[in-house]
């Protein structure tokens, strides 16, 4: 009589422990098949990083509304980012203020971070306001950029990377 009121009692036990065994896994699991899909996109080439909130060198940080992208599409680079800080000289003729191009002429280097993640050092080419590009993206998707410029303070941006919606 004990032992039915003992396998009674341990039953419900013995069910919840293997269901939160098997949604841990599952849980595990798609979290390394979206690291292995970031892992892929990044050696492709063929990456989205949205801006979600900007800090110039003055310390000041603010939130971006609207597109505010770096697309990478293998041999293409497309940005679109606004730029918050000090000019050292201005261009004539220079009327979007921002660090807005698109460039086939650019180097990538991408290399494993040593506590997970990658970092990408992007250099366009012939391009003033943006002479050398730091992508720091974590397992997870979060990532910062910061951008540093011939006639520019450096100024950061923090977001997601995300895959491309359409390939050109």
């Amino acid at each position: 009589m004990k032992r039915i009121y003992l396998l009674r009692l341990l039953l419900p036990f013995s069910i919840l422990i293997s269901t939160a065994a098997t949604a841990q896994s599952t849980k595990e699991d798609k979290k390394k098949a979206k690291q292995e899909q970031l892992r892929a996109q990044i050696e492709a080439r063929q990456f989205t990083f949205n801006a979600q909130s900007a800090t110039s060198t003055g310390g000041r940080t603010r939130q971006l509304t609207g597109s505010n992208t770096l697309v990478i599409h293998g041999d293409s680079l497309d940005a679109y980012l606004p730029y918050f800080g000090r000019a050292y000289s201005a261009t004539p003729g220079d009327t979007n203020g921002g660090i807005n191009f698109s460039s086939t002429s650019f180097s990538y280097d991408a290399q494993d971070a040593k506590k997970g993640g990658w970092t990408i050092n992007i250099k366009p080419n012939n391009e003033k306001n943006a002479a050398n590009m730091q992508l720091s993206i974590s397992e997870d998707g979060y990532a910062t950029l910061q951008v540093t410029s011939n006639n520019r303070q450096m100024i950061s941006f923090y977001g997601q990377v995300s895959g491309n919606s359409k390939n050109k």
